[in-house]
C-alpha cells in the first residue's frame, strides 16, 4: 500500500508547501543492494512554478536499496524527471551522496498543470526504476506552471494594473524587489491619491484584479508577476467570451484594471453598456450611462492620452487599452448609483463595426510656452453625435502651468467637444491657463489646413484684445501671460458664402516718372505694395492701409535708395490682408518712361 507524510517549510514566498512522498510497497522480493522503491523518498519544495525559466523549485530524491542502506554516488544524469504535461519542464540533477540524497532543481517554460514522473537508472538492474508513476496513484505529485505576465516600467510615472490573480498579492512581495518605487492609490469619493510606503504593510495595496495603480521609478524596470489568468469563472461557455466587467465606482470616475494579457479595442459598437446585468446596448448607444471615451498614461511619453473610436479621427488619440494598463472611465449624465453600471469587453466581437463610415472632422489646438509641457485640446464635428460630446479631463496629477482647455455652457473646463454635424460648422469657447508661466505663449492649430473641410472659414479671435485670425492663412496667435493666469478666445468655423476678400488693381495715369494705379477693395485691409523688374528683382516695396472700396497707389519712381529708376516695363504687385488674416493679390503693368 502508499503512504504519504505532508510537512511544512519555511521556503520562498510563494513556494511554502514541502511534500514529503514516502513510496512503499513494491516487490517483496527485492533484491539485496539494488533500488528499492519501498524505501526510497521524493520530496518537492512546493508544487508551484512561473513559467519564465527563472523561477526555481527543488526536488530531493532519497536513495535506499533492499536493506535499507544509502545507495550513494549515482550520477546525477541518471535520473530523469518529466511531467505528464508538456509545460517545458528541464531539470538538472546533482550526485546522490553518502547518505543517498540527490537534490535537483526545475524550471519550465509554458504554463499548465503536470504530474512528475522520477525516475532513476538502477545500475544492478541496467534500466530505469520508476519511483512515483503518477498514472497510478490517486494523488501523484502535481506541479503547476502558472502564467506570467511582464509590467514594463517606463522612468517617471506608469498606470498600472495586474491582469493574472497574483499567487501572493501582498504589495510588498509584488514591488519591493524593484525598489526604488513609489506606488499611490486613487480615492474618487474625495478626489485625491494616496501613496504607499513600500516599508508598511498595507493590504489596501495588495494586487488585486480590477485595482490599478500608479507606479514611480527612477529607471526602466520590469516587474514580473505570475499567478492565473482571468477570467476563470469555472463556466467554459462564460469563459470563452473573453468579456470583461467594470463597475463603475458611483463618482465621476472610476480608475480600473482590466484583467486582459492581450489589448483590447475600444470599439463603440462592440462595447456594451450593462445595468444590474441587463444589456442596454453598445458604448455608442448608451452613452448617459458611461461616456463613450476613456484615459490611459502613454508612460513613454509621460501624459495623458484619449482612448476613443478611431472613426472621431482625434489625433494624438488611440482606440486601444494595453494589457496592463490601467485607465479611466468616466460615468454619464446617469443618475444611476454607486456600482449599478458596467462597461463589457468581448474580444470575441471586436470586429470593425460594418456600419456606414462616419464623417466629421476634429481639428488640434495647442498652446505652448518656454519651459512648460505642451497643451493640446480638441473641437471638431461628427456625424455620429445627436448632441455635444464633452471630453472631460480625466483626475491626472498634475501641478499648475500651462493648460488649454474648451469651455463648456457653464465655464466648466474640458479636454475636447466635438458638435453635431450642423451645416458643417461650429463655434467653441477656448481658455489658456497660464498660473506660474511667464514666458509668452503661442496658441497653434498645426494641422488646421488638412483637416478643416473645403469651403469652410475659421477665425479665432482673442476675447482680451479682440484681434483675429484666420487658421487658414495664419499659423499662431501669440500673447503674453496676464495677471490673473487665464485668456479666452472664440473659435468659429462657418460655411464660406464667398464673402472673401477680393482686390482689383489697374495701371492708371503717369505724370513724368511718377506712375499711379487704382486699387479696389471689398472690405478694408493692409496692403503690401512691391514693384518689380521684368526679371523679378524687387525695387521698391512698402505698406499702406486702405478702405473698402476704390483707392489709389502711387509710385513716384524711385527706388528703395532713393535713385530713379531707369525706363522700362514693371510689375507692380498687391498683397492685401483683412482683421482675420484673409489674404488676396493682384498686380498689374506699368511702363516707365
Amino acid at each position: 500500500m502508499l503512504g504519504r507524510e505532508v510537512q511544512r517549510s519555511g521556503g520562498r514566498a510563494g513556494l511554502r508547501a514541502l511534500l514529503v512522498l514516502l513510496l512503499v510497497g513494491g516487490s517483496a522480493q527485492a533484491q539485496a543492494g539494488l533500488i528499492n522503491r519501498a524505501q526510497s523518498t521524493v520530496v518537492l519544495s512546493g508544487n508551484r512554478l512561473a513559467a519564465d525559466n527563472t523561477a526555481v523549485l527543488q526536488i530531493f530524491v532519497t536513495l535506499l536499496d533492499s536493506n535499507a542502506d544509502p545507495v550513494m554516488n549515482i550520477p546525477g544524469s541518471n535520473f530523469r524527471v518529466t511531467s505528464t504535461t508538456d509545460i517545458g519542464l528541464t531539470t538538472v540533477m546533482e550526485n546522490s551522496n553518502n547518505i543517498g540524497l540527490s537534490r535537483g532543481t526545475l524550471r519550465c517554460s509554458r504554463p499548465g498543470t503536470g504530474s512528475l514522473r522520477v525516475e532513476v537508472l538502477d545500475p544492478g538492474l541496467n534500466q530505469f526504476v520508476l519511483l512515483r508513476d503518477p498514472l497510478t496513484d490517486a494523488q501523484p505529485l502535481a506541479i503547476t506552471a502558472l502564467p506570467i505576465f511582464d509590467l514594463l516600467l517606463q522612468p517617471g510615472l506608469n498606470l498600472v494594473t495586474s491582469p493574472l490573480t497574483v499567487d501572493d498579492p501582498a504589495a510588498q512581495t509584488v514591488w519591493a524587489p524593484t525598489a526604488p518605487i513609489r506606488v499611490a492609490r486613487y480615492l474618487p469619493q474625495t478626489n485625491r491619491y494616496v501613496g504607499f510606503q513600500i516599508t508598511q504593510p498595507d493590504t489596501a495595496f495588495d494586487v488585486t484584479i480590477g485595482r490599478a495603480w500608479w507606479v514611480q521609478v527612477n529607471a526602466l524596470t520590469r516587474v514580473r508577476l505570475a499567478g492565473v489568468a482571468w477570467p476563470s469563472s469555472g463556466n467554459p461557455a462564460l469563459d470563452a467570451t473573453y468579456s470583461y466587467p467594470v463597475r463603475l465606482s458611483g463618482y465621476d470616475w472610476t480608475l480600473a484594471g482590466i484583467p486582459a494579457v492581450t489589448a483590447l479595442e475600444w470599439d463603440e459598437d462592440a462595447l456594451q453598456v450593462t445595468v444590474n446585468d441587463l444589456v442596454l446596448g453598445t458604448l455608442g448607444d448608451a452613452d448617459e450611462f458611461v461616456s463613450p471615451y476613456g484615459w490611459i498614461w502613454n508612460a513613454g511619453q509621460q501624459q495623458a492620452q484619449l482612448v476613443i473610436d478611431s472613426s472621431y479621427g482625434i489625433r494624438g488619440s488611440t482606440d486601444t487599452i494595453p494589457a496592463g494598463s490601467g485607465f479611466w472611465l468616466h460615468k454619464g449624465t446617469s443618475t444611476l448609483g454607486t456600482g449599478q453600471v458596467s462597461l463589457v469587453f468581448n474580444t470575441r466581437t471586436m470586429a470593425r463595426s460594418q456600419q456606414l463610415p462616419a464623417s466629421g472632422w476634429s481639428l488640434n489646438l495647442q498652446a505652448t510656452s518656454a519651459g512648460q509641457p505642451t497643451a493640446t485640446a480638441v473641437v471638431g464635428v461628427h456625424s455620429r453625435l445627436g448632441r455635444a460630446l464633452d471630453i472631460a479631463p480625466a483626475p491626472f496629477p498634475s501641478a499648475d502651468g500651462l493648460r488649454l482647455a474648451v469651455l463648456d455652457t457653464t465655464g466648466r473646463p474640458l479636454a475636447g467637444r466635438l458638435d453635431p454635424i450642423l451645416a458643417g460648422g461650429g463655434s467653441w469657447r477656448l481658455q489658456v491657463s497660464t498660473s506660474g508661466v511667464a514666458s509668452p505663449v503661442t496658441l497653434s492649430w498645426p494641422d488646421a489646413g488638412r483637416v478643416l473641410p473645403d469651403h469652410t472659414r475659421a477665425v479665432l479671435t482673442d476675447l482680451t484684445t479682440g484681434q483675429a485670425v484666420s487658421l487658414r492663412s495664419g499659423a499662431a496667435l501669440s500673447f503674453t501671460p496676464a495677471a490673473d493666469g487665464t485668456r479666452d478666445f472664440a473659435l468659429q468655423v462657418t460655411p464660406d458664402t464667398g464673402q472673401r476678400l477680393t482686390v482689383g488693381l489697374q495701371a492708371g495715369a503717369s505724370r513724368g516718372r511718377a506712375i499711379s494705379a487704382t486699387l479696389t477693395l471689398n472690405a478694408p485691409a493692409r496692403v503690401t505694395v512691391r514693384v518689380l523688374g521684368l526679371s523679378g528683382r524687387v525695387v521698391k516695396v512698402w505698406n499702406v492701409q486702405a478702405p473698402a472700396g476704390v483707392s489709389s497707389i502711387a509710385w513716384d519712381g524711385l527706388d528703395s535708395a532713393g535713385r530713379r529708376a531707369p525706363a522700362g516695363t514693371y510689375r507692380l504687385e498687391v498683397v492685401a490682408i483683412d482683421s482675420v488674416g484673409e489674404a488676396a493679390t493682384a498686380s498689374t503693368v506699368l511702363p516707365v518712361r
